[in-house]
């Protein structure tokens, strides 16, 4: 999953506080498809660019709410 010191192709980070990353890495970012989880349970599975949502994904609230559609820059836009 490393590559020079930086994650790159697909893997998984867990942090102590209980959220973790599963999916594509590019130059020590989220970048590609990959699933997000908060401690709440909520979870976002989707596109990422630049270590942000962006493009296609599907955002899950800790109550079971979604928001399904296209994400720019983290925020949900259609």
């Amino acid at each position: 999953m490393y590559k020079d010191g930086k994650r790159n192709g697909i893997g998984k980070v867990i942090w102590p506080d209980g959220r973790f990353y599963e999916g594509d890495f590019k130059d020590d970012k989220r970048e590609g498809k990959g699933l997000y989880k908060w401690p709440t349970g909520a979870y976002y599975d989707g596109m990422f660019k630049d270590g942000k949502r962006n493009g296609s994904g599907k955002y899950v609230d800790a109550n079971g709410r979604i928001q399904n559609g296209r994400w720019k820059d983290d925020k949900f836009i259609s």
